[in-house]
């Protein structure tokens, strides 16, 4: 009998699955605190507005869906976190469950002022990720990993 090989079994597969499912894994919105966020998408595809706003940096877990790693609040989501980038990518990198990507949703916020989109912040990461006692832009403040300035 001949042994099937396993790259083409997986080729074969892989073009099966496009072909029947042309589109893909439909996302839904996501809400976290009683707010509504964006469907996640991941940061290398993400289209996010110029608007003031709460993000939510996530990871896939194959039996939860879609896991919070990070909130942090900006006043211009495009700039803060396209252009520029976060100072906490690499940190939320080496996560070892980013393997399946890292993914982002957003709220905008015009109505809360710079204050109240920090302290919304915290509350998320409080809530969501009890055993965190500092957030990455405290954890990269107190420790030697820091951006330099341009």
């Amino acid at each position: 009998m001949r042994r099937l090989d396993v790259r083409m079994l997986s080729r074969t597969m892989t073009w099966a699955a496009t072909f029947l499912f042309p589109y893909g894994r439909r996302e839904r919105p996501l809400r976290y605190g009683g707010r509504d966020f964006s469907a996640p998408k991941l940061m290398t595809e993400a289209l996010l507005p110029r608007h003031p706003g709460i993000y939510a940096i996530q990871v896939r877990s194959w039996w939860m869906g879609m896991q919070p790693i990070e909130f942090g609040a900006t006043h211009n989501l495009h700039e803060d976190m396209m252009v520029e980038g976060h100072v906490g990518f690499l940190h939320w990198l080496t996560d070892p469950r980013s393997r399946r990507g890292l993914y982002v949703s957003f709220n905008t916020v015009p109505d809360l002022d710079h204050e109240s989109r920090h302290r919304e912040r915290d509350r998320l990461n409080r809530h969501y990720l009890p055993r965190r006692t500092h957030s990455v832009d405290e954890h990269l403040a107190n420790h030697r990993i820091h951006r330099l300035s341009r």
